[in-house]
């Protein structure tokens, strides 16, 4: 098996922090499990980042005392070619990880489903419905998976949610709120050079419509979007502090509901989580919370400021290099999708089935669905805007 990822920063190696990003070491960990992973190829833009990825890569190989074959490539930005050179599909089965900035991935994504490759795209998969649509027909033609890296999904939390949701005990949906924000350092730091093609919504929002679609099962109808821009605006960076979003669902029953969105990504630098991020659902019977920062492990250290951590998401779990792992629901996702196309090899009727189970391009459509409109209401003196899919 040999595994293509196309980008190399900070969700895939946590270039730019002390950490190790999330997709290499979930591959590592695959690995570990099933020992079929021949090579991982990482294509990335220079030889500054090439290099970076290359240091990151031997300390997951030193910390997970495993030995996972990797080649770094380094190809000229808005040149990747999904030619035979780069395949490596001589031998076993071949996928796609694409972790590149958003405006990118449509054409990464069709080149890929093309060539007849797997794909999993970070969210969002696209920004337009009628790209996601052009993509999911080339998954049809081409008889391959695609999915997109919605690992809230696999959170613990969120499958409580679920489960208490369809166990109908809060009765008809009346509402969801939800606060999600991040520190100054994402838009500064980690999103500078592509961050006018980007907003908090489509970072960071998409995750919570996305969840609302899994728990609920229901589709959007109409959305508004306020956007305001202070901080980011006096460091020349255009695009917005903070935007608030209403989504009007409806759900299979024909009942109505909202969801709003706070979000900013303006938090202060010494905030005691990267992610300050809740989740209410309230109905006619009841209502389910969940608190998703503050997840019960404060860390305390001296000369140091206060840090509450996710236990949850992606962690390193043990100290000594060679038997430590990496856990959680951002190591899941990845996983699943590896562990999926193994079935598929095997049995190709399983990827009719996996719209039902999975965060699929079809399954994508509700979320980009919901995107595109809000992003219209942004640029439109945030009139309401309705969906169609």
């Amino acid at each position: 098996m040999r595994i293509l990822i196309v980008g190399s920063g900070n969700y895939v190696t946590g270039r730019g922090t002390d950490s190790y990003g999330t997709i290499l070491p979930a591959i590592y960990e695959f690995n570990k499990e099933k020992k079929i992973v021949d090579e991982v190829v990482i294509l990335t833009t220079s030889k500054k980042s090439a290099k970076l990825a290359e240091k990151k890569n031997k300390k997951i190989r030193y910390l997970s005392g495993h030995n996972l074959g990797v080649k770094i490539v380094v190809k000229k930005k808005n040149n990747f070619k999904f030619s035979t050179n780069h395949a490596y599909s001589r031998d076993g089965i071949f996928c796609t990880i694409i972790a590149t900035p958003d405006h990118t991935h449509y054409k990464l994504a069709k080149d890929c489903l093309k060539n007849k490759q797997h794909c999993l795209v970070v969210k969002p998969v696209v920004t337009k419905l009628s790209e996601l649509k052009n993509l999911i027909k080339l998954c049809k033609k081409n008889q391959v998976y695609g999915a997109v890296e919605f690992h809230k999904r696999f959170d613990r939390q969120a499958r409580i949610l679920k489960d208490k949701y369809d166990s109908g005990i809060i009765g008809d949906p009346l509402y969801s709120w939800s606060e999600y924000s991040q520190k100054k350092i994402v838009p500064e730091k980690f999103f500078k050079s592509w961050i006018s093609k980007n907003n908090v919504f489509q970072y960071l929002g998409i995750h919570y419509v996305d969840l609302i679609r899994y728990i609920t099962n229901s589709e959007p109808k109409k959305v508004i979007a306020i956007g305001q821009k202070n901080y980011l605006k006096g460091k020349n960076i255009n695009t917005p502090d903070s935007i608030q979003t209403i989504i009007e669902w409806q759900n299979p029953q024909g009942i109505s509901f909202t969801q709003t969105l706070l979000l900013n990504w303006v938090d202060p630098k010494n905030t005691t989580a990267m992610s300050d991020q809740n989740f209410k659902l309230v109905g006619t019977k009841g209502r389910i919370e969940s608190d998703q920062k503050n997840r019960g492990v404060r860390i305390v250290e001296e000369g140091s400021y206060i840090e509450d951590i996710n236990p949850d998401f992606c962690r390193v779990y043990g100290t000594t290099p060679g038997k430590i792992r990496w856990e959680g629901y951002g190591i899941e996702s990845v996983k699943t999708f590896l562990k999926d196309i193994i079935l598929i090899k095997k049995n190709k009727s399983l990827l009719k089935s996996l719209d039902e189970v999975r965060p699929t391009f079809k399954e994508a459509l509700y979320s980009t669905a919901v995107l595109e409109a809000a992003n219209y209401s942004l640029l439109n003196n945030s009139v309401w805007k309705k969906v169609k899919i």
